[in-house]
């Protein structure tokens, strides 16, 4: 769901920049444009929702939150770690996340990073 934001996002700025600076793009140049916009809009999307929502809108659509080790919420700099961490996760190809698969614990990198876990949400009563 995240990354359909952050693609949505991209393609709203891409229609509106086209109509409006009716550039004309080879190929090449539209697919290196497209993809410096999605890694604009997917960081900031990241770090505004990591650092101060604490979850981003993906994993609260699925009833999901961010705990440190001790299950409580994590602190500013927990929250500035993991943000940057998914950042190194998704710019390492993802590997920081697929790392979880071969992870006792199942953690990623910015798991690890920032001492911190995603669980799922206590169901209310």
């Amino acid at each position: 769901m995240d990354l359909g934001v952050a693609l949505l996002a991209t393609g709203l700025f891409m229609g509106i920049v086209s109509q409006v600076e009716q550039v004309s793009l080879s190929p090449d140049e539209a697919v290196r444009v497209i993809g410096a916009a999605l890694a604009l809009n997917l960081t900031c999307y990241l770090l505004c929702f990591l650092l101060y929502a604490g979850r981003t809108a993906g994993m609260s659509w699925l009833g999901l939150s961010v705990l440190n080790l001790d299950g409580e919420p994590p602190a500013a700099a927990q929250r500035r770690s993991r943000a940057f961490g998914t950042l190194l996760s998704l710019a390492a190809l993802g590997v920081g996340f697929i790392w979880a698969a071969a992870d006792e614990q199942g953690l990623t990198w910015h798991d690890r990073m920032s001492r911190t876990f995603v669980a799922q949400d206590d169901p209310l009563p």
